[in-house]
């Protein structure tokens, strides 16, 4: 006669480990995942820190495109720094120990504009920056200072951290 007690280990052993083996199999799908999930984030991260660190150069290429300005309408089309604003608003959204620097280089490029444009006179057939040191250089020469200093600070922090989101 066949032992109760028996049977039902016999049938549930094989039903146990392919329990099991669900279980792990599920726990190891979770874990990809999850490292999945971490890695696309410190890609998307190591992305976004490229960029600002593209910005910032091309911050210089829009303060010498202004400075060298001739005439109103090459002048009010570059009111402002697109570069600029996106640089802040990534700051804002991933790299937050870098807004205030950025703000900061910001802020003083929209100062130096508002420099370039109360010294522009179209009567006067030289480029905006031009005529800017010559009717405003105090001004002009510590804001063109100012904007050197933040973008030397703002640049230290990004090769600061660059370990950390690009992970060079």
């Amino acid at each position: 006669m066949i032992d109760p007690e028996t049977s039902l280990l016999t049938t549930l052993t094989p039903a146990i480990f392919a329990l099991i083996g669900v279980l792990i199999g599920s726990g190891l799908h979770f874990l990809g995942l999850v490292f999945d999930r971490k890695w696309k984030r410190e890609q998307k991260l190591a992305e976004r820190f490229e960029e600002l660190t593209d910005l910032v150069s091309e911050t210089l290429i829009w303060s010498q495109s202004v400075g060298n300005a001739k005439n109103l309408k090459e002048l009010s089309s570059r009111t402002t720094s697109k570069e600029a604003r996106r640089m802040v608003s990534l700051c804002m959204i991933y790299f937050r120990e870098l807004e205030k620097p950025a703000k900061d280089y910001a802020n003083c490029l929209i100062s130096y504009f508002d420099i370039l444009a109360r010294s522009f006179d179209p009567a006067i057939p030289h480029t905006v920056g031009a005529q800017a040191v010559k009717h405003n250089e105090k001004a002009y020469m510590e804001c063109a200072d100012e904007i050197m200093n933040l973008r030397n600070d703002l640049e230290d922090l990004i090769k600061k951290h660059s370990k950390k989101y690009a992970k060079v």
